[in-house]
This record gives structure tokens, sequence and C-alpha cells, in this order.
């Protein structure tokens, strides 16, 4: 009966260091783009009701039928000259009813 050895054979990667695995966590996440917007923007495109745009919830709350976002908004496409300009829009004022409802949390 042959004996194995006790190490393993790693094959063509010995020595290669191997990436590390590590998550990303919420205070290090990439920067947003159009192709993946801020935590609470949506894309809707809707050819049917002719709706394009992004839509934003934030700060949500429990109501008796469940629970809801307190504030929304819409950035429609046709209104702000483009989806570009309509992402920005909803990043920009995603950004501001964040640091508004950090403000009246923190007094």
């Amino acid at each position: 009966m042959a004996s194995r050895s006790s190490t393993r054979s790693t094959g063509a990667t010995r020595g290669a260091k191997r990436p590390s695995r590590t998550r990303k966590t919420a205070g290090s996440a990439a920067k947003p783009t159009m192709q993946r917007p801020s935590s609470g923007i949506s894309r809707i495109d809707q050819p049917s009701r002719r709706t394009h745009g992004y839509f934003v919830r934030l700060d949500y709350r429990k109501t008796p039928a469940g629970y809801r976002p307190r504030l929304t908004s819409f950035f429609g496409d046709a209104t702000h000259g483009g989806r570009k300009a309509a992402w920005q829009a909803a990043e920009t004022w995603l950004a501001k009813m964040r640091k508004t409802l950090k403000k009246k949390s923190a007094a």
C-alpha cells in the first residue's frame, strides 16, 4: 500500500499568491454609475406607458399596511433632458435628502 504525503500538491499555482476575497463594506462601496446607481435608486423603463426614468425611495417607515418609503421622487428622462441628466438629478436629490435627514435626526 502506497503512503500519501501529508502536503497537498498545488500544481501550476505553486508559489503564486491567490487574490484575496474580501467583501466590500458599505463604507468602501464603489462610486455610483448609471449602470449601478446608489442604493434607493431604481431605473424604470416601461414603453407601454411611455415611462422612462429613475425612481428614488428613501427612509422607510412602518404603516398599518406594511413598510412604506417616507420620501419618494421620480426623475424622468424627458423632463431632465436625457437618461444621464435624470440619473445625475436623482443622485443629487438623494444626497441632499440624506443630508437633511441626518441633520434632523441629530437635532
